[in-house]
């Protein structure tokens, strides 16, 4: 690791691969106790799988980067995306930018995203379960894993990556999440002003798929020139659901990541034909009938993944997914 001097701070980064005079550059965006080092040979990886460079380094606060004064400001992901993240890309250089973003790393990737200044430079996102706004299923989590900071050898497994950051990365991150003023932070209203290509890839760890966050992030962040698909667990072989109103995007760079991943295509919406030119796929009448028949296909899992808008069948993103969720409540335990 090397350092340099972004927004005031000495921040720790790695670079792999060619510069960013040469090729695009993949920037590694960690979670929110994470750094640079936890993301492992994965950057190396995706270097040599595409050609581009990477960026991968821990935000001040964590790992060998500087310490911050804490407690945190709630809004400590909206300062890192509208001004930590772009005073970093202008110290490194980096001309074409993918921001590569797990967690609170996401986030800060759609806030950036979602500024003027982030363009020409970001090109697209790839995320792994960005927090949209604040979950109970995350303050629950959050709440336990304080606990086992406390109580377990979780600490010292963090001390391993953060040295004498440990406390400073660890509480900077788990007094915001459980700050009762945290309850309101969101970032919905920002969402819409993404205008670049977004892949989402969200993990499997209940029957919704919390599908609140899957959604709320899908849908807000759609626009003519941007399409996320959400693909779970590859090894879940799950059914997926697909439709609505589409605004004359191309659905043809659904097909491998469905053809690979999903064991049923249900359609739904007025574009569904125009899906299945794409992928194929069984027509259904209503959300609630793509439900269904995707249980009969996995009793354990259901993935609405739209990739259009909602408004040829609902009022709103957000009625389409009230409907989802008690279509899926309503199954058979």
């Amino acid at each position: 690791m090397t350092t340099m001097v972004a927004g005031g701070s000495r921040i720790e980064f790695t670079w792999h691969g060619p510069g960013p005079d040469a090729a695009p550059t993949l920037v590694f965006l960690h979670d929110g106790i994470g750094c640079a080092a936890t993301w492992r040979d994965f950057p190396a990886v995706l270097v040599r799988e595409t050609g581009c460079g990477a960026l991968v380094y821990s935000r001040a606060g964590y790992g060998g980067s500087d310490p911050v004064a804490l407690p945190r400001p709630l809004t400590y992901m909206h300062d890192e995306g509208f001004f930590a993240l772009p005073e970093l890309l202008d110290a490194a250089g980096v001309r074409q930018a993918f921001l590569v973003g797990h967690s609170d790393g996401g986030s800060i990737a759609l806030l950036h995203a979602s500024t003027p200044r982030s363009l020409p430079r970001v090109l697209g996102l790839l995320l792994e379960a960005p927090h949209v706004f604040c979950e109970e299923i995350t303050v629950r989590a959050i709440e336990k894993t304080r606990d086992e900071y406390l109580h377990t050898d979780l600490r010292a497994k963090l001390e391993r990556h953060h040295g004498g950051n440990v406390d400073c990365a660890f509480w900077g991150w788990n007094l915001a999440w459980l700050d009762p003023g945290f309850l309101a932070w969101n970032i919905e209203d920002c969402l819409p002003a993404i205008t670049v290509p977004v892949l989402v890839a969200q993990g499997i760890d209940e029957r919704l798929l919390r599908w609140k966050g899957i959604e709320a992030t899908e849908k807000l962040a759609l626009s003519p020139n941007t399409k996320i698909v959400v693909i779970g667990n590859p090894k879940s072989g799950l059914p997926i659901i697909l439709g609505g109103e589409g605004k004359g995007q191309d659905f043809t760079p659904l097909r491998e990541p469905v053809k690979q991943f999903a064991a049923h295509v249900l359609l739904i919406g007025r574009d569904a034909p125009l899906i299945a030119k794409a992928v194929g796929g069984e027509f259904c009448a209503s959300l609630e009938e793509a439900v269904n028949k995707a249980a009969k296909v996995s009793a354990q899992a259901v993935l609405l993944s739209p990739a259009c808008a909602s408004f040829d069948m609902f009022r709103d993103y957000k009625h389409r997914g009230e409907v989802f969720a008690a279509a899926v409540r309503s199954l058979p335990a």
